[in-house]
């Protein structure tokens, strides 16, 4: 129930909902109450919710792969019943204490949703705190708290044209989407073609690389695989240096192909993605034939007033920032390096919850899963969502 409703109201909740609850056969459990099994043994424990729709459940890690000196490719143990029913492209939310800090993260599957194999992808940056633990300190074994799916960056996508054609533009750990997403279209009749174009620094840094060149070997005919390299390497024969509208122009030969019946789909850094987008409408792509992960947006540019925010959280820190009307508090907030806990940042996991003490805010259409309208009606927004109209105070404590 978390984080819609506070911990003192659980019961009460509990025995409205009970009926419902043994009629689709949840998996109700007491630790301290020979009523109910004990924590994890009930019948439905070990079951993705929803018939495999979706998963809010402790997973075991079941295989840890280096790939590269810094990245990982982590796969889980299906739980008992239909696996998990996602769409090649999106995430999964995962979630571990470290350090005394609940972390939370998004991480796209990148294997054909046919296989039923759930694994991720996962590069260790700078002050990662979570791409760090998951990439040295994870063992086989371990447990994670896993939600999802979310994301709209899917394939095959609803809007898009008949296809026959997908490209596919990557960089760096952009490339687990796009990766779920090749090996979907390669399974489709209809495919004549996929061609990924995938940026990195240099060969050692590639994720995933044996696995492109099976997927070579098997498709010969079918997949494309072309290299962008930003350092210079010996022997080196595909293209290198950064990629800009000249090199995706004659990887791609736009002047000598018809591109009504082709797909793309980007994923990578913010610079890359704004680069392939702007050489893709110059030789007129049709919009919804381009697709962009948008998982980590860019920060908004203000417009007109610029509103106070103060901003309580639950370990007793506080910030004073400002942010405007076209801006939401949570992408202010991550600029600025003021930790509000949040997972998915697009109003479906619902866990940046906040309370608006006093002030005005923008109403969240009925559309986000992460906010009922009761919610708001009493007071609560979400920080990923929540555009100021005023100034305004907000609380992490729980409602």
């Amino acid at each position: 129930m978390y984080p819609r409703l506070p911990w003192y109201k659980y019961q009460e909740v509990f025995f409205k909902i009970e009926p419902f609850l043994k009629t689709v056969g949840a998996p109700i459990e007491d630790s301290y109450s020979p009523h109910w099994p004990d924590f994890l043994t009930s019948p439905n424990a070990d079951r993705y919710q929803l018939e495999g729709q979706f998963a809010n459940m402790l997973l075991t890690v079941s295989e840890i792969v280096r790939l590269t000196p810094n990245s990982v490719s982590i796969s889980f143990k299906n739980p008992e019943g239909a696996p998990l029913n996602y769409r090649a492209g999106q995430y999964i939310t995962i979630s571990k204490w470290i350090n005394g800090l609940q972390e939370s993260r998004c991480y796209s599957l990148c294997g054909n949703p046919d296989s039923g194999v759930l694994t991720i992808g996962v590069k260790a940056t700078n002050g990662g705190v979570m791409s760090n633990y998951l990439n040295h300190k994870l063992c086989v074994g371990h447990t994670l708290l896993v939600q999802g799916p979310f994301g709209d960056f899917i394939y095959p996508n609803t809007k898009a044209v008949q296809t026959e054609q997908v490209i596919l533009v990557a960089g760096g750990s952009g490339i687990t989407p796009v990766l779920a997403i090749a090996e979907k279209a390669l399974s489709s009749v209809d495919i004549k073609k996929v061609h990924l174009i995938f940026t990195n620094q240099n060969i050692q840094q590639v994720m995933f690389l044996g696995r492109l060149e099976a997927m070579q070997k098997s498709h010969p005919q079918q997949f494309k695989v072309t290299h962008v390299l930003s350092e210079e390497h010996s022997g080196w024969t595909n293209f290198t240096g950064r990629l800009n509208d000249e090199m995706l122009h004659n990887i791609l030969a736009f002047d000598t192909q018809d591109w009504s019946k082709t797909v793309f789909y980007i994923c990578g850094p913010e610079g890359l993605k704004t680069t392939v987008n702007k050489t893709l409408q110059t030789h007129r792509i049709s919009e919804s034939s381009i697709h962009i992960e948008r998982f980590t947006p860019s920060i908004t540019e203000p417009i007109g007033e610029l509103h106070k925010i103060d901003v309580a959280l639950s370990d007793g820190q506080k910030h004073t920032f400002q942010v405007a009307s076209n801006q939401t508090v949570l992408e202010v907030a991550k600029v600025k390096g003021i930790e509000i806990p949040h997972a998915c940042g697009v109003g479906t996991c619902g866990s940046c919850k906040i309370k608006v003490e006093s002030g005005h805010v923008a109403t969240i259409p009925d559309s986000i899963p992460g906010l009922h309208r009761g919610d708001q009606d009493n007071g609560y927004t979400l920080a990923c969502q929540c555009r100021p109209l005023s100034s305004l105070k907000l609380s992490e404590e729980a409602g």
